[in-house]
């Protein structure tokens, strides 16, 4: 099959990308590819963060990918869609996060042949941050697709209430891989700096208001000092809203904290480390982190919101807990550990990988591509 796939790939980083990238690798396996990447994705006065690239010694070389859509130049939305025309591609895929980008992806979609099918991979739709235009721009988007993969139910929802005819299908976010495996943790708890026995908790990923760290800064109140959490990741905005909570709470000696971002092949180390993975997010599609720590076996306890219960089932791979309650959050951790739960929790994940791998999406995706 021709598949025309429109994403940003390396050397943008961040889970969007790096998900183009596993995935068109897959598909390449038994399909021609036409890999179509941003030649910018957001303008520099809109990034929050310190750089949107990846280092120099993570850029991949010769990854079979053209850089041509400009997300704010109109005049890159027609050439994209003319270099997909060109291709001839059967299905044409465009991979959807945030309104933001609709108007380009729209108007690329608007212009790809109307032989093509032409599928929305969407991410997420409705905003954890949102603002008064995303619904209109979002539906423009909608309007130019005649079909949708979503990862959870949850979007689902989302798309149907904007789009109440749409043709979707909900496959799942497969457990990422790259990353390789798990260093001795003693080593990497050397490495890193940590202190030993200790119960490591580990919040990891782009700290953004949506994510809860605030509220896993006061459950932290209602642990013992045998309980040591780790911050790993760039902060998208103001950190001293944490810094202050820390320092309200004397917690200084209680938390190691790693504010940037962390390229793929430091990640293993900190999952080394790690008892248990955290998200105590107030808002939730599916998580990216949760594909992370779950190709490492590491159980991770979460606030039941969006589409979270769909990879973390309650007391058989994870656990769920209220949102925005930290002492819920607390005693779930104290739970955890007095019954001794990862190990149990850890099999179990091990024992599905083999349900969410790449290889079994893209199969998954190609069917409905077919249909």
């Amino acid at each position: 099959m021709k598949i025309a796939i429109l994403s940003p790939f390396n050397p943008y980083r961040g889970g969007i990308a790096q998900f183009g990238g596993e995935f068109v690798a897959e598909l390449r396996k038994n399909n021609q590819i036409f890999a179509c990447n941003y030649s910018m994705l957001y303008p520099s006065i809109l990034f929050p963060g310190s750089t949107q690239f990846v280092s120099e010694e993570e850029i991949e070389e010769n990854v079979n990918q053209v850089r041509l859509l400009n997300s704010i130049n109109p005049i890159s939305f027609f050439s994209t869609a003319k270099a997909i025309n060109t291709f001839q591609p059967a299905v044409f895929v465009s991979c959807y996060w945030m309104s933001f980008f609709a108007p380009a992806l729209g108007v690329v979609a608007q212009r790809v042949s109307n032989k093509v099918k032409k599928v929305g991979l969407i991410h997420n739709l409705i905003p954890h941050e949102p603002k008064f235009y995303d619904k209109s721009l979002t539906k423009f988007y909608l309007n130019q697709h005649d079909s949708f993969v979503v990862l959870s139910e949850e979007v689902k929802e989302d798309l149907l209430a904007l789009k109440p005819e749409a043709e979707v299908e909900v496959l799942f976010h497969p457990v990422y891989s790259q990353f390789g495996s798990l260093p001795d943790k003693e080593y990497a708890l050397n490495k890193i700096g940590l202190p030993k026995n200790k119960k490591i908790l580990l919040f990891f990923g782009l700290i953004r208001a949506y994510k809860g760290l605030d509220q896993l800064l006061k459950a932290m109140v209602y642990l013992s000092d045998e309980y040591h959490l780790m911050i790993v990741g760039e902060c998208y905005g103001d950190f001293d809203e944490y810094t202050d909570l820390i320092k309200v709470h004397n917690l200084e000696s209680r938390i190691s904290i790693v504010n940037r971002f962390i390229p793929e092949k430091e990640v293993a180390d900190y999952f080394a480390v790690a008892d248990l993975c955290v998200l105590p997010y107030k808002s939730a599609t599916q998580s990216g982190v949760t594909a992370v720590a779950h190709n490492f076996g590491i159980p991770v306890l979460a606030t039941n919101v969006g589409g979270l219960n769909e990879s973390i089932l309650h007391m058989q791979n994870g656990m769920l807990v209220e949102k925005e309650n930290p002492q819920a959050i607390a005693e779930g951790i104290k739970l955890y550990f007095k019954q001794g739960l990862k190990q149990s929790f850890s099999e179990t994940i091990m024992n599905t990988n083999n349900q969410k791998t790449w290889g079994e999406f893209a199969a998954k995706f190609q069917l409905f591509c077919a249909r």
